[in-house]
């Protein structure tokens, strides 16, 4: 695996020369049909809101994702996206950060890939003018780029994993696909925080299911993204600040023997504002700060849950009761009392280190 920095470098090169695939608004996927748009004046297809996972929620949530069953009528990927449970700084509205809408069914991503059907416009940066061309049409500078198996550019969103998510005016990747004419861009979302990160061995939850989301999305891209165009092993992770630290573990976790990796998927990475040096969590540390019981208690689910047994079979555990409780708390109140169970703990809602899926510090 090669470690590239320059996204503008990168946007421009690796590009495929195969046979073109179906340039529909509707695709033909394994999970069924999916309908976008246009945009552009006809030069971009997008197609948004895609689930890739069943919804995280009832007996789901802090469960490990799981296959989507499909659908049988034709999937609208024409909405906008929203984003998963989280309490974001509405100063960053500006920006498009923050979603206008939450859903705990969040696991869903966005593609936006060239329309090669369309008698484009094509700007020459050598002339300073414009000019109307078929899809034969080459300039000095751009080309529009006539083939299949197009580069393939999966964006993990920053925040801290505690907010943001695949969408918005920030994250509007249509226009650098209507710009370069020559890769696919694909936005995702994660769970966040402590609906992504909790730890609590005593309920057999683990952390780290931000992570799993984001390899259960990119398996999903890699098994799909060549009906849309892109090209299947030219997978490139790009992101900034957690999108950053996420692609890290990405790298950290493909030196493992863990089967669940992205190693065979992967081909190139770009990140931006992290460091290896992040402060994570640990099972000590949520432990020692009792991290799940102040969270379970903070939900209304904490208390001595009593073993039930009845000719030694186990009607009810702490685990299964407890669990039950939180998964059925709202996430509303999950999101409003997150920060106050790792109040004095020197890490909050991070990824968890010395676990199966990261053992090393």
């Amino acid at each position: 695996m090669n470690v590239l920095l320059p996204l503008t470098w990168m946007i421009s090169s690796c590009l495929g020369e195969k046979n073109v695939a179906s340039n529909d608004l509707i695709v033909n996927t394994t999970y069924g049909l999916i309908e976008g748009k246009f945009s552009h004046n006809n030069r971009v297809r997008q197609f948004t809101s895609i689930p890739y996972a069943s919804p995280p929620i009832n007996e789901l949530r802090w469960q490990h994702p799981v296959k989507h069953q499909g659908w049988h009528k034709i999937l609208n990927a024409t909405i906008d996206p929203w984003g998963c449970p989280q309490i974001c700084d509405t100063t960053h509205q500006v920006q498009g950060i923050c979603p206008t809408t939450t859903k705990e069914d969040c696991l869903i991503l966005s593609i936006f890939t060239p329309n090669i059907n369309h008698n484009a416009t094509i700007y020459n940066k050598t002339a300073n003018t414009t000019s109307n061309c078929n899809i034969n049409c080459n300039t000095s500078i751009d080309k529009q780029n006539t083939n299949p198996n197009w580069p393939v550019m999966v964006y993990i969103h920053g925040g801290g994993w505690m907010y943001n998510y695949g969408g918005g005016i920030q994250l509007n990747a249509s226009n650098v696909v209507n710009f370069t004419q020559n890769v696919v861009i694909v936005l995702i979302n994660y769970r966040l925080g402590a609906l992504g990160m909790l730890y609590d061995e005593s309920i057999d939850v683990y952390g780290n299911l931000m992570f799993l989301d984001q390899v259960f999305a990119i398996e999903w891209i890699y098994n799909e993204i060549e009906s849309f165009g892109g090209d299947p092993n030219n997978i490139i992770l790009y992101g900034e600040s957690a999108g950053c630290n996420s692609i890290l573990l990405h790298l950290i976790n493909q030196n493992l023997t863990s089967i669940i990796n992205t190693k065979h998927i992967i081909k190139a990475v770009i990140g931006e504002s992290c460091t290896a040096g992040e402060p994570w969590q640990t099972p000590e540390i949520w432990n020692n700060y009792n991290i799940g019981d102040k969270f379970a208690e903070l939900l209304g689910c904490g208390g001595n849950y009593t073993d039930y047994s009845n000719d030694n079979n186990i009607i009810t555990n702490k685990k299964d009761e407890q669990l039950s409780c939180m998964q059925n708390v709202s996430y509303e109140t999950i999101i409003n009392v997150q920060n106050s169970a790792v109040a004095g703990s020197p890490v909050g809602w991070q990824a968890t280190m010395k676990t199966e899926l990261f053992p090393d510090q």
